[in-house]
């Protein structure tokens, strides 16, 4: 009988063990983690098998995008659309036509990502320039319209409901700058954006929140009547808080940012741009992007564009992550005043098919 029983329960030790073995740990991207066992994958979902302490069992839905790391080994972390390349602000943002108003502007964005998920958002803005700059027949493309010195005010704003889970978005910036002299604009700005995710359900609870608040100064620089150099610089600082059933815990850091623009207009028919934006994040690391479009007057009415887009991520103590991507823009000028724009974007993350989106866009800006 003492036989029977040692070997019972050396068999329930056995199974036990084997039982806790095959048990999955998820962490999260928000710190926490969940013990379960991983019962189904889809490019974008993980369900999970979970036993809880009364032996009830159930099952939880997961986002990729959500999780770190599934015991020992590592998932792909995807962000919505790329964010992980982009922060939540940023002078050029990617999705925004801002530098490219006439006047008042309204937009939308739809972006698809790889993983299946769709997200939208509008941009609105206008521009005030003391020198009209409009299409005609020597200036035909943006560029060569950029390339006349005058002061200035602008206003723009992104929000919109972000994607199919619970979050928002919004980023607005003021920017205004006074002509000193033919070749020389002084100016500067405010920016702030704001990103909260909510995400509820038995298995988890949590609502995190991302704000920045940043204030630039950035002059524009004609050396010729075909070029103009804007540049920038910004300082600031992020505040990201986190809660978690009934625990809050919030973070400041500090926010440097550099920004580089090149327009530079070859003829009437055709002109170079490019942005570049370096951005560092206190414990959180460097950002950089590079954007660069060619445009041709293609006839009269309409321009086209052609652009190559690269990032780079550089984490404090992780590994950096390389983005690249390619963009076509058509413009329509039905009268100097009127423009109507469509736009389309593939961007890709290196070894990481889950970050892959494809944005499309339509806009009109008028001028008053």
């Amino acid at each position: 009988m003492i036989h029977r029983t040692f070997l019972f329960a050396c068999l329930l030790m056995t199974f036990s063990a084997h039982v806790a073995l095959g048990q999955d740990i998820i962490e999260n991207r928000y710190g926490g983690t969940i013990e379960g066992k991983v019962i189904s994958e889809t490019d974008s979902t993980i369900t999970l098998e979970i036993v809880s302490d009364d032996g009830v069992t159930r099952s939880a839905v997961i986002r990729r995008e959500d999780i770190v790391s599934i015991g020992e080994s590592q998932v792909p972390a995807v962000s919505p659309a790329g964010e992980s390349v982009y922060p939540v602000w940023r002078e050029g943002d990617p999705y925004s036509f801002h530098h490219q108003l006439v006047g008042g502007f309204l937009a939308y964005w739809l972006i698809d990502s790889w993983r299946g998920d769709r997200q939208t958002q509008w941009e609105i803005g206008y521009e005030y320039t003391a020198e009209p700059r409009l299409q005609d027949e020597e200036h035909r493309t943006v560029a060569s319209r950029e390339v006349i010195p005058t002061s200035y005010i602008s206003l723009s704003a992104i929000f919109g409901p972000y994607n199919s889970y619970t979050v928002s978005r919004e980023a607005e910036q003021l920017f205004g700058g006074w002509k000193l002299s033919p070749t020389f604009v002084l100016g500067g700005g405010v920016m702030y954006a704001r990103r909260v995710e909510e995400f509820h359900s038995w298995v988890a609870w949590y609502t995190a929140k991302m704000r920045q608040y940043a204030f630039a100064a950035r002059c524009d620089v004609f050396p010729t009547d075909r070029m103009r150099l804007r540049e920038g610089i910004a300082v600031g600082w992020t505040e990201e808080s986190l809660e978690d059933w009934d625990e809050l815990e919030t973070l400041k850091r500090m926010l440097l940012q550099v920004n580089h623009r090149l327009d530079y207009a070859v003829d009437r028919d055709n002109a170079y741009s490019n942005e570049l934006m370096i951005q560092y994040v206190e414990e959180g690391g460097t950002i950089i992007r590079l954007d660069n479009q060619y445009e041709h007057a293609y006839s009269r009415p309409f321009t086209l564009g052609a652009g190559i887009i690269l990032g780079l991520v550089i984490p404090e103590g992780g590994e950096s992550t390389f983005a690249y991507g390619v963009s076509g823009t058509v413009r329509w000028y039905p009268s100097p005043a009127w423009m109507l724009i469509g736009d389309l974007r593939y961007l890709d993350e290196e070894d990481n098919d889950y970050a892959s989106t494809i944005t499309m866009a339509m806009g009109v800006s008028w001028r008053f």
